[in-house]
């Protein structure tokens, strides 16, 4: 996740920190075939749109009245590397009464127990990312962000999808390693008397007998089997290719012949001798037709003891290149999921019918940051019966440098399309999506903002008879965590303080700090969760450090009052 603007804070509660802020990111996948198709003149907008309130003054308050709690300790308590709290956690009750507990990051697990007190991480990963190089896809990196059940049964999710573009015109042949053939536009084969033939997966490896061999990060021929690892062009254009290669096999044999293969024959070749322990880096360019073939290899030079290969490769189409900071590349969407096994697998149909909204002009490589993201979570009106969720959006880009928080609904969650937007008077906006409906006016097409700041968590409270926000405001007076109520969700009340904080960047994210406050509520009678009481739990997560990505999970029980 990355910082979305000025609201993000760091909370200091009895010594314990809580935070509304955005941190992380990820690996991508590769080049984009979608030209952009619209480009926007320069507009000049006000930043934020907020309606005037005529709530009623409303005297509540709450208080931190009890210590933080360990839920999750990623150093001692991951089954995967990759698990952690990288957005607010959503809790919902299966259809067997246990709970689930999401953690979601580019990679998404589960917390699972009988109760909100006995929840343990669970392996395997619950939904991976997609990894889909194409932004009109609307599938690279998918967070899970919102939950919403009836039966426990069926659970639907909103997912925050981040296209990052500075990444996603890239192949890693390490990273992108798969026991699938073709997967990310890789093959994994042997070569003899300059024919290829198919390896087998064995071990988690790509393999001929004991010695020929493909893994994530290496390779290792035989006498009649050259390694290579094929990468094929999905598109016309000129690529540049980062090689990197190394005879890590010390101890014996004569080294090793390793190269690079174009469509027109050997593009480079190095001679790696039995003790050369130097790594030996390329830049190679090529250009390249849709469906060409480039071969990475590795010869064994007649004796296949000690070959054991580096052999790390990235290719980048040049003319597609972000060449800016990651924000400047960087759009994101909320798409749709769902599992009918109780969360346990999810899946999505494709574009653009897993689309739930979107900013309304395509990405353009170095252009600005444009997002539709970090939902709420879902709540169910007692009012209406309909379901609800507020959204961020962001839109720096052609001269226009508008943000807000936008309040969505549908009554049909089955269906991602039916999910409207409040324009200022009716539910009425929709969000057509930009690579099938082009032309679409970034200012006309963008949701009225309700909120100025954030929301990280929304719940209907029983005890107060009103939805609770949960917000970090910076740009206020003291700056903080704070709680806003509303009958409607479209009217809001002030702010109210629940502790001072501090901006994040204010010390060069200097970690500890902590992230994404929530509520949740034991009590609740929701399947969903999304109701809380007098009582509920404060949830947030405390980034340790960030390389590695430690990310624990942290609670603290509040009490409301009406004063």
């Amino acid at each position: 996740m990355r910082i979305n603007r000025g609201a993000a804070v760091v909370l200091v509660v009895f010594g314990l920190v809580a935070a509304a802020c955005s941190s992380g990111g990820g690996d991508s996948g590769s080049v984009s075939g979608v030209p952009p198709s619209t480009t926007v003149p320069p507009t000049t907008v006000p930043p934020t749109t907020v309606p005037p309130t005529t709530v009623p003054p409303f005297a509540a308050s709450v208080a931190v009245v009890g210590p933080e709690e360990m839920i999750f300790d990623w150093s001692e308590d991951r089954c995967d590397e990759r698990m952690r709290p990288d957005l607010p956690v959503r809790a919902f009750r299966s259809a067997d009464g246990e709970i689930t507990m999401t953690l979601a990051h580019e990679t998404n697990f589960r917390l699972m127990g009988p109760d909100l007190d006995s929840l343990v991480p669970t392996c395997p990963a619950i939904r991976e990312s997609g990894l889909d190089p194409d932004p009109s896809k609307y599938d690279q990196f998918g967070w899970i962000a919102a939950t919403y059940t009836e039966d426990g049964s069926t659970i639907y999710a909103v997912i925050h999808n981040e296209f990052h573009g500075d990444k996603a015109n890239r192949w890693d042949a390490r990273r992108d390693f798969s026991l699938t053939q073709g997967e990310q536009d890789w093959t994994y084969l042997g070569r003899s008397d300059g024919g290829t033939f198919d390896l087998a997966v064995v071990d988690g490896e790509w393999r001929r007998g004991d010695l020929c061999l493909i893994s994530d990060g290496g390779m290792h021929p035989d006498v009649a089997c050259d390694a290579v690892r094929r990468w094929t062009a999905p598109q016309t254009g000129g690529i540049s290719m980062k090689v990197k290669v190394a005879d890590v096999g010390q101890g014996g044999g004569n080294g090793v012949l390793v190269g690079v293969d174009g469509p027109d024959g050997e593009v480079w070749s190095v001679t790696i001798d039995e003790g050369d322990t130097d790594s030996y880096q390329r830049v190679l360019r090529l250009d390249v037709e849709a469906g060409d073939n480039v071969d990475f290899w590795v010869d064994s030079r007649g004796d296949a003891g000690f070959d054991s290969t580096s052999f790390e490769v990235t290719i980048d189409y040049r003319d597609e290149l972000c060449t800016s900071p990651t924000p400047k590349c960087q759009m994101v969407s909320l798409t749709w999921a769902v599992s009918e096994d109780g969360g346990a697998t999810w899946s999505s149909p494709a574009a653009p019918d897993n689309l739930i909204a979107t900013v309304p002009v395509p990405y353009v490589p170095n252009a600005g940051m444009v997002g539709m993201w970090q939902p709420s979570g879902i709540v169910k009106s007692p009012n209406d019966g309909f379901y609800y969720m507020l959204v961020q959006y962001d839109f720096h880009r052609d001269g226009i440098d508008r943000e807000g928080e936008c309040l969505l609904r549908t009554d049909t969650l089955e269906d991602p399309s039916s999910w409207r937007a409040w324009d200022g008077a009716a539910f009425s906006m929709s969000f057509p999506d930009p690579y099938t409906t082009p032309g679409l006016d970034p200012v006309d097409s963008t949701c009225p903002s309700v909120l100025d700041a954030p929301i990280s968590g929304l719940t209907y409270n029983t005890y107060l008879e009103r939805f609770v926000a949960i917000a970090g405001y910076g740009r206020i007076d003291p700056v903080g965590i704070y709680f806003v109520t509303s009958e409607d969700l479209i009217n809001w009340s002030e702010p109210t303080l629940i502790a001072e904080a501090v901006w994040n960047w204010t010390n060069g994210y200097q970690t500890p700090f902590d992230a994404y406050p929530t509520l949740v509520d034991p009590a609740s009678d929701s399947l969903s969760f999304d109701t809380t009481g007098q009582f509920p739990f404060l949830y947030y997560t405390r980034v340790n450090t960030l390389n590695p990505l430690d990310f624990d999970l942290i609670r603290v029980p509040l009490r409301f009052d009406v004063d």
